[in-house]
């Protein structure tokens, strides 16, 4: 489904929460279709996206006739897209985690498929981690 105008989310008119929506866009969450079928723990993941935001986000896409499911939605299954300046292509975490986990674990022993190999084993342990943290709470 391509992002008609009318149903991006940045049609949704909410005072100061601008910044929140261009997040939701770059983590996949482009339309309002796509965000009304995503449960609340996935969206509170997004950076800026605390309780009164999501509600606020909710009551407006509500608003819009378009029901909110909450079921889950992830466009990026292996993390969200994340952009580490304005120029920088987009990643998603896995990849990220991957490439801070070669860095830091760089071995002479290994091949270079091997040491691929063993950095995402690190990232894909840290996703876990890091859905089991968000679980938590």
């Amino acid at each position: 489904m391509s992002e008609s105008e009318d149903t991006s989310i940045h049609s949704l008119q909410i005072k100061g929460v601008d910044s929140v929506l261009d997040n939701l866009a770059n983590c996949g969450y482009g339309t309002l279709e796509k965000l009304a079928r995503t449960n609340d723990r996935e969206l509170r993941r997004i950076r800026g996206m605390g309780p009164r935001t999501l509600e606020k986000i909710k009551e407006a896409v509500k608003a819009t006739g378009i029901e909110w499911t909450g079921k889950p939605y992830n466009p990026i299954p292996l993390g969200p897209l994340i952009k580490l300046d304005t120029n920088a292509p987009v990643m998603n975490l896995r990849d990220w985690f991957a490439g801070q986990a070669l860095t830091s674990h760089w071995s002479s022993d290994y091949s270079p498929m091997k040491a691929a190999e063993q950095a995402y084993k690190y990232a894909d342990a840290m996703l876990a981690e890091r859905v089991k943290e968000v679980d938590d709470e």
